[in-house]
């Protein structure tokens, strides 16, 4: 549990599944979105991820005062068939993003940044996604939805998006955002 360690934190994401995550953790969320340009050459999805969540959070720290609180910043992609897969840009990109992933596997990669009385640490944690055999009735119910908007690789496994998926190895909040088990062991050390 978060909360022994730490009891308010910034979250500098818009995203309301990270701050979910935090807020069942026990924490009090302020948030505090911070934009970056995230277009980048790094073709490695660990650090790919992790670099994206420095910039988030050097961007953090130059538009705000000093704060006593954590501010947190993540970032997430797909690792898929040797290819890095994002949020889709429209509904057609996702129903390829969803027949691709039918019947295979793919890994998760969630990269975080946390500033804490002047320290600055981040890291990743990885997590692997399997997916149910996915008719075009299912896909295309899946994307009526919505819930593929915005979100990497076009689904989410909170809600409807639960459905599309055979089995998780590894941190299922990874998936979601935020590598809770991993962040509550690195907070242990600093709060």
């Amino acid at each position: 549990m978060l909360s022994a360690f730490c009891s308010q934190i910034i979250l500098a994401s818009a995203s309301p599944a990270r701050r979910a995550l935090l807020e069942e953790a026990g924490l009090q969320v302020e948030v505090i979105p911070t934009e970056i340009d995230e277009r980048s050459s790094e073709q490695d999805p660990a650090a790919l991820v992790v670099e994206l969540a420095l910039r988030k959070l050097h961007a953090f720290l130059a538009d705000n005062a000093q704060t006593d609180l954590p501010v947190l910043t993540c970032d997430t992609t797909i690792f898929f068939a040797e290819t890095l897969i994002g949020k889709s840009s429209c509904r057609q990109e996702a129903q390829e993003q969803l027949a691709a992933f039918s019947g295979s596997a793919h890994q998760v990669y969630s990269g975080w940044a946390l500033s804490y009385k002047g320290q600055i640490i981040s890291d990743f944690d990885l997590t692997t996604v399997h997916f149910h055999h996915l008719s075009e009735e299912t896909i295309e119910d899946y994307l009526a939805t919505g819930e593929w908007q915005g979100a990497a690789g076009s689904y989410r496994i909170q809600g409807a998006g639960a459905a599309l998926i055979a089995s998780i190895e590894g941190d299922e909040s990874c998936v979601i955002g935020i590598p809770m088990d991993q962040l509550a062991r690195r907070l242990a050390t600093l709060c």
